[in-house]
């Protein structure tokens, strides 16, 4: 059973671990009111962690999504989203998941040999509550903790750059923001507890964070229901992070490359 609800997170929610799509990249995309648009197709994930002497992941996955009017099923970062647009304007709330623990359910316990992690748990990711909002090129958003996992809240923000838009609609944009961590959260992730703590690995309790981020986002439409998307980013950790035991290095990246197809 916990096989079959991994593939399901994985298929519906394949960006999960990534920065939420910026409204202006896929702006045009929109369903019917009357009818459930379909989105089928499989993507290749690799991950690179921040912690001590961490391996790469690598996922491949399917992809199903959908779209109906203003409703959104596994579509930017959530498992499910109500999307309102006008003009430059567009406001969203949802539901999604956020795992970024060192034995993450979602995504698997990263694979490391370092001793730091001999005896190490923490308690697996959130079910949360995304508020979503952008304006013109400037995106914000909030997530927080509905599981009583972390209890925790996260903010994002960030200016959309465009790289270019060709004829036929193939288009890129970079995204630069950053993300904060509230202490509850900097704590959950990178903290040790005094109940976790040994001579290895000493108790420590890391204060609020702020993380820069870069995105990369394009898409390349290969014929009015094929689709093509690439999607890479880095993210910086605080100083205050980058001095937990668990960190070996000061940077996270991601990068997914993605084909679907989508019903008439």
């Amino acid at each position: 059973m916990n096989q079959v609800i991994h593939l399901l997170f994985t298929s519906v929610s394949c960006s999960l671990c990534m920065a939420p799509l910026t409204p202006a990249l896929y702006a045009n995309e929109t369903a019917p009111a009357e009818y459930w648009q379909l989105e089928y197709g499989a993507g290749t994930l690799q991950r690179s962690m921040p912690w001590q002497q961490a391996e790469n992941q690598h996922f491949n996955f399917p992809l199903l999504s959908a779209r109906r009017g203003n409703w959104r099923l596994g579509v930017d970062g959530a498992l499910l989203q109500y999307q309102w647009q006008q003009n430059s304007l567009s406001l969203s709330g949802g539901i999604g998941l956020r795992d970024e623990v060192y034995d993450s359910r979602l995504w698997g316990k990263a694979d490391s040999n370092d001793p730091v992690f001999d005896g190490y748990r923490s308690d697996g990711g959130d079910t949360t509550l995304q508020l979503r909002g952008g304006w013109g090129w400037l995106n914000a958003g909030v997530e927080q903790d509905l599981s009583s996992h972390s209890g925790a809240l996260t903010a994002d923000a960030s200016i959309t750059l465009p790289l270019f838009y060709l004829q036929g609609g193939a288009r890129a944009q970079l995204l630069a923001g950053t993300r904060w961590l509230s202490e509850s959260y900097s704590r959950y992730v990178y903290g040790i507890s005094p109940e976790q703590s040994n001579a290895l690995r000493p108790e420590y309790q890391p204060q609020q964070a702020f993380n820069p981020q870069l995105t990369l986002q394009a898409l390349w439409p290969i014929s009015p229901q094929w689709l093509l998307r690439l999607r890479w980013q880095q993210e910086w950790l605080d100083d205050s992070l980058q001095d937990s035991p668990l960190v070996g290095q000061p940077v996270s990246r991601q990068a997914m490359l993605l084909l679907s197809w989508t019903t008439p």
